[in-house]
């Protein structure tokens, strides 16, 4: 799993999520987030891509993280989307 340095924050930046993604020719992409994310948030972030053309090509829930670390958080997607 690669996960691009795309960070951006500040207002309206999810909003521009789709920009940044086609900007840096990051796509397909695939939507990870944890369960409890409100909608709304996940909603802005699905418009985005769509406004952009950037497709999904998947989009996974999980658990809530049991750590605040993005390496062990993207080792628990890598393990739903490739499991062992």
């Amino acid at each position: 799993m690669n996960v691009p340095c795309l960070v951006r924050i500040k207002p309206g930046a999810l909003q521009r999520l789709g920009l940044y993604l086609a900007r840096s020719c990051l796509a397909p992409v695939a939507l990870l987030h944890s369960q409890g994310l409100l909608q709304s948030i996940l909603d802005v972030a699905r418009q985005s891509l769509r406004d952009h053309g950037i497709a999904a090509i998947c989009a996974l829930s999980s658990r809530p993280f049991r750590t605040g670390s993005w390496p062990t958080a993207g080792g628990e997607f890598q393990s739903m989307i490739w499991p062992r």
